[in-house]
């Protein structure tokens, strides 16, 4: 007891306090340091990400420029005065447009851009359908010995010319049923057009194609010798 008689805690419960206190202090910093590591952690992931998302769009943009590419090679080849590299073009026109549709997730092209592909793979097939078959019906010279016309005759061998069936097949290959599907998965609620009329086609079946999806313009199309029923179409095609 004080001399004053007042009593005083003694000196030791102070000391005792220091503990208590360094343990608080080193709890905090536990926190913190665990605090630092989630946002760290948090970092990292949105950075990962970030780099993920780069490389996905980095691989969208070579997917495209490598179907670009592709493309812009086939319309080449079918302008070519060479008829195995047509042909090849040709083939290579069909196959561009189909790993469009099959691709679209990978690419992420818009469905309006893969749509528009669609349709002027379709063009360039008619287009240059509709020319050879006029080039072979103006330049053929068996009339003679082989009769020969739009609607008549069968013409002299080696008869119609090879890139005129790999153009028609191309197109029987874009309208076939999966392509339909295809097509009406991108779900613009649009009708393709496709203009065959006046083509010379004897020899072809087209039996197992469904016309009715589409704007099909036949008329004057020869089909003698193959099918002359098309799904969708008239007996006597003219358009559907």
């Amino acid at each position: 007891m004080a001399a004053d008689g007042e009593s005083h805690p003694p000196a030791k419960a102070a000391e005792e306090d220091e503990p208590v206190r360094d343990k608080t202090w080193a709890d905090r910093a536990q926190v913190i340091v665990a605090g630092a590591t989630v946002v760290a952690l948090f970092v990292t992931i949105v950075v990962a990400w970030q780099g993920q998302q780069a490389v996905n769009h980095n691989s969208q943009i070579t997917q495209r420029q490598s179907l670009d590419t592709q493309l812009s090679t086939a319309i080449t080849s079918i302008g070519s005065s060479d008829t195995a590299e047509e042909i090849a073009g040709l083939l290579l026109l069909a196959q561009n447009t189909s790993s469009r549709f099959a691709l679209q997730r990978g690419t992420a092209e818009p469905a309006a851009d893969v749509y528009s592909d669609y349709t002027t793979a379709l063009q360039i097939l008619s287009g240059y359908l509709s020319s050879r078959t006029q080039e072979f019906l103006t330049g053929y010279s068996d009339q003679a010995s082989a009769p020969f016309g739009r609607g008549y005759g069968i013409p002299a061998s080696p008869g119609v010319p090879l890139d005129i069936y790999y153009a028609a097949d191309q197109i029987r290959v874009l309208l076939a049923s999966d392509m339909k599907s295809d097509v009406a998965g991108l779900g613009l609620g649009e009708r393709p057009a496709l203009d065959l009329a006046n083509d010379e086609l004897t020899g072809q079946s087209w039996t197992a194609i469904d016309f009715s999806w589409i704007s099909a313009f036949l008329v004057g199309i020869d089909l003698r010798g193959g099918v002359p029923i098309l799904r969708g179409c008239d007996v006597a095609p003219t358009s559907c």
